[in-house]
């Protein structure tokens, strides 16, 4: 790899890093906070639950948040959404840590198989679940963001995902008792 490649790539995990840890220091704060997690110190980092049954979007959605730091637990329709968010799943997920921890966002793709995602939320409402949803679909209109809304998901994200959006949307859900945890 060149030298002028891997400085780029290193640039973009740490701005993806600070974004999803909500950081806006500057990089000797960002540089603290890697030390720290590395030897030890610091061992939280963003959970999200990935709700989608496209295999594609669910490379390219958790190759963005793993590069920008997150621990992703992925999942194929809105039953396993529940289950997992719950704390109710015996499924096969695929995910970075313990699958019991909560989230700390959910993104929630609309259009899926066995329950869709408008379901999916109502349910995990009904049953008290009270984290950020986040809808990620490829329907863009406004009707379409309300009906979302409506069903009790917190935020809209279109299909396709555009990276800073994404990181940006995520780092606004976070968990806000995190934010100064690198101070």
């Amino acid at each position: 790899m060149r030298a002028d490649n891997a400085t780029d790539m290193q640039r973009k995990e740490l701005e993806g890093d600070r974004l999803l840890n909500c950081e806006k220091d500057d990089m000797t704060s960002v540089q603290q906070r890697d030390d720290a997690v590395r030897d030890g110190r610091e061992k939280r980092r963003c959970r999200i639950l990935l709700v989608d049954d496209s295999r594609d979007n669910q490379r390219l959605i958790s190759t963005i948040l793993r590069m920008g730091g997150a621990e992703v637990t992925i999942v194929g329709n809105g039953r396993e959404a529940v289950d997992m968010a719950l704390g109710t799943s015996t499924s096969a997920a695929q995910h970075d840590s313990d699958p019991r921890a909560p989230f700390d966002v959910i993104l929630m793709d609309i259009q899926m198989p066995i329950l869709d995602g408008h379901e999916a939320t109502r349910q995990l409402r009904t049953k008290g679940y009270t984290g950020p949803i986040v809808a990620c679909t490829a329907q863009a209109t406004q009707e379409d963001r309300q009906k979302c809304l409506e069903a009790g998901c917190d935020d809209y994200l279109t299909k396709p995902v555009d990276r800073r959006k994404l990181l940006d949307t995520v780092a606004r859900w976070e968990d806000p008792r995190f934010l100064s945890r690198a101070q």
